[in-house]
């Protein structure tokens, strides 16, 4: 029987035939960034004119134009300084092509649960894992703008996840202990609706007589997020944990059950199971893809997911989903050295946690000198 298959650009075949050079690729991108206007100056806005860049005697050859494409000038006679489609965006002060960009687009675009630097360096984007690494993040964070002014309503659900080591390496004694592992909440509209994942500070603890430095579950914290995302007035399902008893006071229709109870679906309507299967996307993907992923670039990976499942990336057309994408790489930038440099707010807020824990407790039990 034969099938009706769509005009579009589907297969990886296909989007390399799209966009098999760099010149392709360049044109793309200033058709989605002018919008069929002439190019304006990223720097003072005044119109551009295509500048014919002198390309170098040594670097001329046959097959090649003696200037180099894509290049713009400020018409305004203050400014007067060239840019090209890359300025004030994610590929600003890169060297990589722009079809091998596209192509790791694709192909985080397309990922249920998606790739690793590895697999983007020899596969995808063919350069080395620490270009491939920076590319992934450069785009992971502009998927991260869909979540500003996002709001969930209606019937949401709300749970926290705790992404630990792996279980099995652990001592028995150890598995429960969530000192080492990073706490996650997570809302859901239900009926297959927007999902939104943040990522929950470290405090610190004191359990029997000993300091600990966990995730952040307070009731303060927890009401926070979750006033953030969630509009007013809409129904919230769930568990268990204290920290949620005072959403009715603040105009939500709460409902939980207790899961300690082994308690699970209460009349057929209140239970937190889309939320506890959502989780299933992140914890794989931890599993599988993203292995010993760090506090500060795991909000990365989760608005990375959390972008596929609220786009429907899997169900449009890929180059609409492209489309919504490039949009979006406007203004937004994230340089090598902010990317590796170290964690100093991290640092600094387990250091006030626990000094804030020390000040509530100054008198903890001390252990006995050796000998």
């Amino acid at each position: 029987m034969h099938r009706n298959i769509p005009d579009e650009v589907v297969s990886p075949m296909d989007f390399g035939v799209r966009f098999p050079d760099e010149e392709a690729a360049r044109k793309y991108i200033e058709e989605r960034r002018n919008k069929g206007k002439p190019p304006v100056c990223p720097v003072c806005g005044s119109p551009a004119k295509i500048w014919r860049r002198p390309r170098p005697k040594h670097r001329r050859r046959p097959d090649l134009p003696d200037y180099y494409p894509g290049y713009y000038k400020c018409g305004s006679r203050k400014c007067r300084k060239g840019f090209t489609v890359k300025d004030n965006s994610i590929f600003s002060y890169s060297h990589i092509p722009l079809h091998r960009w596209l192509h790791a687009i694709y192909c985080l675009l397309t990922e249920l649960k998606g790739k690793s630097s590895r697999q983007l360096a020899r596969r995808w984007a063919r350069v080395c894992q620490k270009s491939s690494w920076h590319l992934g993040h450069r785009i992971r964070e502009v998927m991260s703008k869909h979540k500003e002014g996002l709001e969930l309503g209606g019937d949401t659900e709300a749970d926290e996840a705790f992404f630990y080591e792996k279980r099995k390496n652990k001592h028995l004694t150890k598995r429960r202990n969530r000192s080492k592992s990073i706490g996650v909440m997570g809302i859901v509209e239900r009926n297959g609706g927007k999902v939104v994942f943040q990522v929950l500070p470290d405090a610190a603890n004191i359990k029997k007589g000993k300091l600990r430095i966990e995730p952040d579950t307070s009731k303060e914290m927890l009401m926070g997020i979750l006033c953030k995302y969630v509009e007013d007035g809409s129904t919230v399902f769930t568990d268990g944990n204290p920290s949620y008893g005072d959403l009715d006071s603040l105009g939500y229709n709460h409902y939980s059950v207790t899961h300690s109870d082994k308690i699970y679906v209460i009349g057929g309507y209140i239970h937190t199971n889309g939320i506890e299967s959502v989780w299933r996307l992140p914890k794989d993907a931890s599993r599988a893809v993203y292995y010993r992923t760090s506090h500060e670039h795991l909000q990365r990976y989760l608005d990375e997911i959390a972008y596929r499942w609220n786009e429907k990336t899997a169900e449009i057309s890929v180059m609409d989903a492209l489309d919504a994408f490039v949009d979006m790489c406007w203004g937004v930038s994230l340089p090598w050295k902010k990317l590796t440099a170290d964690p100093i707010d991290l640092l600094t807020a387990r250091v006030e946690a626990c000094k804030k824990a020390c000040a509530l407790a100054p008198e903890l039990p001390r252990t006995r000198p050796r000998g």
